[in-house]
Order: C-alpha cells, then structure tokens, then sequence
C-alpha cells in the first residue's frame, strides 16, 4: 500500500495499483464531478467486511481509483462486502451505506472518503 501525506488537508492517499442496482439513494454519493467514474464498466469486486481502511485501500486497487482518506480517522469503522460484478459508484455505494462515512469527487479519477458531517 503506497500512502502519500496531502500536508495540511490531513489525507492519506492510497493510490491503485455488473448488475444493475436500484438507484442510489443513501446520500454517499456526490456525482457533480464524475463524468469518467460514472461511464466506468462494471468490474469484479471481492472485498469483506473490514475496517475502513483496509476495506477502502482494496476497493481503490479493485476500482484502478484513488482514494483519499485520513487512515486514523476511519479506524474503527465497518464497511460492508461488496462481491460480484459491479460499476464502482454502486460498489463505494454500497461499501460506505450506514457506515457513518460518505465519497467527495476530488477529480475524475480520484475520491475523498471522511465521516459524514453531523446534524445537530
């Protein structure tokens, strides 16, 4: 895993070496920036349930993506296991639903993972 510090953002990156789903509609997904991730073809995932980290750094490798997150900031966190063919905007999707954690696009090929902000 090659990780690379972002200096004052506070992010590690993690850099990367289907069936059709329902739409998405559990507010992890911020699609504004996504032209390229968005006409991606499905691709074959096979990632357990893990902490975040290490569930996110295989979907980065899985998804060829990068993937920014704050390591200790996720620690702790439970993603769900994706496995089959699948588009990689449903499979983060799907990884991220009720995990407490939610997807910014940074660029076409690169995404933003943090903890979803709190409402008072």
């Amino acid at each position: 895993m090659n990780r690379v510090s972002l200096g004052c953002v506070g992010l590690l990156c993690v850099l990367s070496g289907c069936s059709s789903h329902p739409p998405l509609s559990n507010g992890n997904v911020a699609t504004a920036r996504a032209p390229v991730f968005l006409g991606q073809m499905p691709r074959r995932f096979s990632i357990a349930t893990a902490d975040a980290p290490v569930a996110l750094t295989e979907f980065s490798r899985q998804a060829d993506l990068q993937v920014l997150f704050d390591y200790r900031q996720l620690t702790g966190l439970r993603t769900h296991p994706i496995e089959g063919q699948w588009e990689p905007l449903y499979a983060l999707n799907d990884m991220l639903k009720d995990s407490g954690l939610v997807f910014v696009w940074v660029n076409e090929r690169t995404l933003a993972i943090s903890p979803a902000p709190s409402h008072p």
